[in-house]
């Protein structure tokens, strides 16, 4: 798919869900971020708003006490996929869906969850390309750090990885525009 045609998939997608994300944080990320001229996958990185999962009896609905993905998230990513590929739209921290507008071939979308706490960290992954982030990961581990459960420790610790500028601060390497990791 060629560039232009994905970031308009994925500008749409990402206006509908903001809604439904803490602070609307909905972005892109992955090759569409990256502005190749060849897509082959939508990804966006989201912050779906909680809610507690209900159950229902006949004496009504009751809180379970677990959290979910808000309503209002779930429905659009129900609007949106032809098909659901991987992941559970209620609680998933990775979603991959089938979407395919009419008059269009259809391309996978990736939505990855991420939390207040681990922002940054997933972004920089998902932004990528692979090379750039394994680069990366080699230099953190050299530097004592472990990535682990979506987050980032040093000596049992774990970072601040709330922002993609504390990944670079960890590097310590400079900022890096999409387009122009390599």
């Amino acid at each position: 798919m060629i560039h232009s045609t994905a970031l308009d998939i994925a500008n749409r997608l990402q206006r509908e869900l903001a809604p439904h994300c803490e602070f609307a944080k909905c972005i892109i990320v992955g090759s569409v971020a990256r502005r190749k001229l060849d897509v082959h996958d939508i990804e966006l990185l989201v912050m779906p708003t909680q809610e507690e999962a209900q159950r229902h009896s006949l004496f009504g609905a009751e809180g379970t006490g677990k959290m979910q993905h808000c309503a209002g998230f779930r429905d659009v990513v129900a609007r949106n996929a032809t098909r659901i590929l991987i992941g559970n739209p209620a609680n998933g921290k990775l979603i991959r869906l089938w979407h395919q507008p009419p008059g269009s071939a259809g391309v996978q979308v990736e939505l990855y969850c991420a939390t207040p706490k681990n922002w940054g960290y997933i972004q920089f992954i998902r932004t990528g390309p692979k090379e750039f982030t394994a680069r990366a990961m080699v230099k953190l581990k050299k530097l004592q750090y472990t990535p682990a459960d979506g987050t980032i420790h040093r000596f049992g610790e774990e970072q601040d990885c709330s922002t993609e500028d504390r990944i670079f601060q960890m590097l310590p390497w400079k900022y890096v525009e999409p387009q122009l990791r390599k």
